[in-house]
């Protein structure tokens, strides 16, 4: 004779089949964040080794001239108000120190999950 199911073996079921449910699509979403704040990061990364290797290129006055100079930096979904679209981007160079000039470029964001991110570069070049 065949034994049917009772109504709580169905319910435990069914519980278990929507934890499953629910903890995959966290799973997909939490992935979807990561991929998107990677994606921004390398953008960000990008830009700012860029600009940093046309500071090294400079003559040492010419790089002091661009201390506290801004850019922006494209980012699709992560913005920064303000930003036109990218994120702010900021050059500071210190003043020469035992023929060295420390030289920092910085990024600001905001992501899509609304969280600040920050990310700099800082190098030391011989002052020329």
């Amino acid at each position: 004779m065949p034994r049917s199911l009772s109504l709580l073996e169905v319910l435990v079921a069914v519980g278990l089949l929507g934890t499953l449910v629910l903890s995959y699509a966290s799973t997909l979403t939490l992935s979807s964040c990561l991929d998107s704040l990677s994606r921004e990061r390398s953008a960000a990364v990008e830009q700012a080794r860029s600009v940093l290797d046309e500071l090294l290129l400079e003559p040492s006055a010419a790089r002091a001239a661009r201390d506290g100079e801004d850019f922006v930096v494209p980012l699709g979904a992560g913005t920064l108000p303000g930003a036109g679209g990218g994120a702010a981007g900021r050059i500071e160079v210190s003043e020469p120190h035992a023929g060295l000039q420390r030289v920092r470029v910085a990024v600001l964001w905001r992501s899509r999950t609304s969280e600040e991110q920050r990310l700099e570069l800082v190098t030391w070049v011989g002052s020329q």
